[in-house]
């Protein structure tokens, strides 16, 4: 019994050739370590490496058809409905929370699609949606029994728009004309018209203090004003800030910005700017979940990235192509989103925390984006679990042009390293394996545990 032990050691031994000499040369290789983690208490899986296959978090996501071109998507806890504005049609889409169209709301009638609208707010008091027609230059009020009740005229080219719920004011924010109005909503008047930086996309009303956030395009810069248009303070950034959030308490605004393609931290209160994080691809909304993660999405990049307030990514949620307008369902923790390329709205359920089911780690996402220009030739690599999993597999695979999946799938028993007998494979069968963003690995991460892995490569 005990020869046939010795005999197997041995044979293991000679298979892995784990010998000191061959843990030195993997030192002449380039490394790169990832750790994923997963914070649910169920086991997750995740699909790695591959840009243009399944979701790093195997989750599912939802899709349906909208109208032309879907911009803004808004949910609506009053009515808990999903509402959705079509840039290129005079419509509002409504849906119910499993994807149900209930009804079309006609903003104007005619062929041609005059309206455009593009932004929706929402009076949480009333359930009252207000939304901006940027061509026609009119608010219009939805009801909610989901009946258009009025239309408000406005200047020229409102692109974004803001409430006051508590003194019945709404801010339109006009795009040509460097100014933002106030408007009375019970008699649907103007009150007065604030002077702003040149091309303002947003307004953002604080309700705490009772103040205005005007983001400028043009001078790349974010203005703090009181609601009688003195202007407090303003932000210098280095890119062209597109669009902004508050935090929670209303003490934070996280702005995104195009041309340098990063998101600013401004701190309201201090006037600082603590915190600012670049990205490869240009971000396109953001919104903010009860957990406190801001979720972010990005113009040419498919998926949403999560980051804290200290703008440390999070994770991801990988969806199929990039995304538009999104909103949060906090209390089924869902994210809505539209996609305009292919006229859809799909959502995304999210774990309890209201974050990804699997956490990513630093430079995940860029280092996958830079391995489609600039291929991995793979030595070895080294796995290893937080805790003991029960029977540790890995898959390897690619998808073909015409969408066929071929893999094989690894027992990692067979490869477990003789000094960590319980938690770390030494996975030699996968010399030569190449990293290019087309093939994909599929891990199982235990629950409340991590799993991590590590690359000797040379770049081809």
């Amino acid at each position: 019994m005990e020869d046939a032990a010795r005999h197997i050691q041995a044979e293991f031994l000679k298979r892995l050739a784990v010998s000191k000499q061959w843990f030195e040369d993997l030192q002449d290789y380039e490394q790169s370590q990832f750790v994923f983690k997963n914070p649910t208490d169920k086991v997750q899986q995740i699909r790695i490496w591959g840009i243009y296959q399944e979701p790093l978090s195997m989750q599912k996501e939802a899709r349906i058809k909208t109208g032309n071109y879907p911009q803004s998507v808004l949910y609506n806890p009053y009515t808990e409905l999903v509402y959705v504005v079509n840039q290129l049609s005079n419509d509002v889409f409504i849906y119910n929370i499993h994807g149900e169209r209930l009804k079309t709301i006609t903003l104007e009638n005619g062929l041609l699609p005059f309206v455009s609208p593009v932004d929706q707010c929402l009076d949480r008091n009333t359930g009252e949606v207000y939304v901006a027609g940027s061509i026609s230059d009119c608010i219009y009020v939805l009801d909610p029994d989901l009946n258009l009740t009025r239309r408000i005229p406005v200047d020229k080219r409102p692109v974004s728009i803001a409430l006051d719920p508590l003194r019945k004011l709404l801010y339109t924010c006009h795009l040509c004309e460097s100014r933002i109005s106030q408007l009375d909503l019970e008699s649907g008047t103007l009150i007065r018209q604030i002077a702003t930086a040149k091309t303002p996309v947003q307004v953002l009303f604080r309700k705490a203090v009772n103040q205005l956030l005007v983001l400028s395009y043009t001078e790349k810069s974010v203005q703090l004003f009181n609601p009688d248009g003195e202007l407090l303070y303003t932000f210098e950034l280095d890119g062209r800030p597109l669009k902004g959030i508050l935090s929670a308490d209303e003490q934070n605004c996280y702005v995104l910005t195009r041309e340098e393609n990063a998101i600013y931290s401004c701190d309201l209160e201090g006037g600082t700017i603590p915190a600012s994080r670049e990205f490869v691809n240009s971000p396109s909304g953001l919104l903010l979940t009860k957990g406190g993660q801001i979720a972010v999405n990005f113009l040419q990049q498919s998926g949403i990235r999560f980051f804290n307030s200290e703008l440390e990514e999070t994770g991801v949620k990988e969806t199929e192509a990039p995304i538009e307008g999104i909103s949060y369902h906090s209390e089924k923790e869902v994210i809505y989103y539209s996609i305009r390329l292919n006229n859809q709205m799909g959502w995304i359920n999210l774990d309890k925390a209201g974050i990804p089911l699997v956490s990513i780690p630093e430079g995940y996402r860029e280092a996958t984006q830079e391995y489609r220009f600039q291929p991995l030739l793979l030595k070895h690599s080294r796995i290893t679990y937080s805790r003991q999993m029960e029977a540790p597999v890995l898959r390897i695979g690619s998808k073909t042009p015409g969408g066929k999946t071929n893999s094989r799938l690894i027992s990692l028993n067979n490869y477990r390293s003789p000094q960590h007998l319980n938690s770390q494979f030494e996975l030699t069968t996968v010399e030569n394996e190449v990293i290019d963003g087309k093939s994909f690995w599929e891990l199982l991460i235990p629950p409340e545990g991590s799993v991590g892995i590590i690359l000797y490569y040379s770049s081809s």
